[in-house]
């Protein structure tokens, strides 16, 4: 099992750079949204999210947390669009407030206006509903597309990962088939063959090509989810 690694954020062009965390190198163009969302600190991109209900997103902790924890409204969310900055269509809302879970590398952020159309939510996996080893899975985000980099994709980006084994009772590891998460793509969403999300990108060892995921239906986490958001 390859070690533990540092879960890491990045903004681009704003008053504060941390070392990459997770983007998509090689893969394609996303072809459906899977609820992903552009999660934003102090104006600039710093990672993915997915919108599971009206007011509410699910990201990485670390994305809040690489960023020195700043008061909710400093963040803020592009729904509804595939093009970095949502210039085709979507909606961008400020974050009212947040909470993390104390086991995992996973946060619930709550907005202050609901989404303007439910269409670009999500549906998540059931409590106990975890992926099964040797299962594919579908990555999604605007990370970085080439190790080193930092720039975000300008466009939703997807790859293939195979679930290889279990890390914890929360945390699986995927190899990546045709790309692998880069810097960006934390908090972004894992889905299965139905659009389904079922895990939250957390970390990545690039020279591995495998990815971390935080499986949302572990039935504690997904207990948590449900008493905080009420989904």
């Amino acid at each position: 099992m390859a070690g533990l690694l540092t879960a890491l954020s990045v903004i681009v062009s704003g008053v504060f750079t941390a070392a990459p965390a997770n983007a998509i190198v090689d893969g394609a163009a996303a072809g459906h949204l899977r609820g992903a969302a552009q999660l934003y600190v102090w104006g600039q991109y710093t990672c993915s999210a997915s919108l599971i209900a009206p007011k509410w997103i699910m990201t990485a902790k670390h994305c809040i947390t690489n960023n020195g924890n700043p008061a909710p409204t400093k963040f803020d969310v592009i729904l509804g669009s595939r093009e970095l900055g949502g210039s085709t269509g979507g909606q961008r809302i400020q974050v009212k407030g947040y909470t993390g879970y104390a086991f995992a590398d996973l946060a619930l952020m709550e907005l202050t206006v609901p989404a303007r159309n439910n269409e670009w939510i999500t549906e998540i996996t059931g409590e106990g509903m975890w992926p099964a080893v040797n299962t594919n899975l579908a990555v999604s985000g605007w990370g970085a597309t080439a190790v080193g980099g930092s720039t975000p994709s300008a466009e939703l980006k997807v790859c293939t990962v195979h679930v290889m084994e279990y890390e914890d009772d929360n945390t699986f590891t995927g190899y990546g088939i045709n790309g692998f998460p880069l810097s960006g793509d934390s908090g972004g969403p894992v889905s299965d063959a139905l659009h389904v999300q079922i895990g939250v990108t957390a970390r990545v060892d690039v020279g591995a090509r495998e990815g971390y995921f935080v499986a949302i239906g572990q039935t504690d986490v997904r207990r948590w989810i449900r008493s905080v958001t009420g989904v």
